[in-house]
């Protein structure tokens, strides 16, 4: 292939171009594509934490339920949300003004920790509400084999989330170590 049909082939490929403008607002943090989706799909997850707390005393009976209950339930439905803030922060703010690579190694402990600690969060979470659910009521065989359905998806949804941040460390490890080379 001679370089002239490269080209055509190249610029036939390629998508309408952008101007200046629209590249230096892509350029920016705060306005990338993916982040917009992660800050919409965590303020949607935010919203359903706070309807169902809302609902939790007129929809879903939560004042006929134990105080301890409620308690669980409260405390680690606003554990998960602390930790979705928790994490939108470090994808906002991923290197820091140090030398670049030592910002992306503590990078890389930090998505090892967050990852860890989302799986511990959210099976919590989803923990807490079968824990509600079950304190007040009369479990049958149905009932019970319901809440074991559910108590054995949570680890593994959990777990996938967590082979998420996994991937994500090991390519910014990856990257590191080409740094090195």
């Amino acid at each position: 292939m001679d370089l002239d049909s490269l080209k055509h082939t190249y610029q036939a490929a390629s998508a309408t171009p952008k101007s200046e403008a629209e590249l230096a607002d892509l350029s920016k943090l705060q306005h990338h594509p993916t982040l917009r989706r992660m800050r919409q799909r965590m303020v949607i997850q935010l919203g359903g934490i706070a309807g169902f707390l809302v609902l939790l005393y007129t929809g879903l009976d939560g004042h006929t339920k134990p105080w301890y209950a409620q308690a669980i339930l409260v405390g680690s439905l606003l554990l998960y949300a602390a930790h979705e803030l928790w994490g939108l922060r470090a994808l906002l703010r991923p290197v820091q003004p140090a030398p670049l690579r030592q910002s992306l190694q503590q990078y890389a402990r930090q998505l090892r920790w967050f990852g860890l600690t989302g799986w511990l969060v959210s099976t919590l979470a989803g923990g807490s509400v079968i824990f509600f659910f079950a304190t007040t009521a009369e479990l049958n065989a149905t009932k019970w084999g319901f809440m074991a359905g559910m108590a054995l998806t949570l680890p593994i949804l959990a777990w996938l989330n967590a082979q998420l941040y996994r991937h994500q460390r090991k390519r910014l490890l990856q990257a590191l170590s080409d740094m090195q080379e």
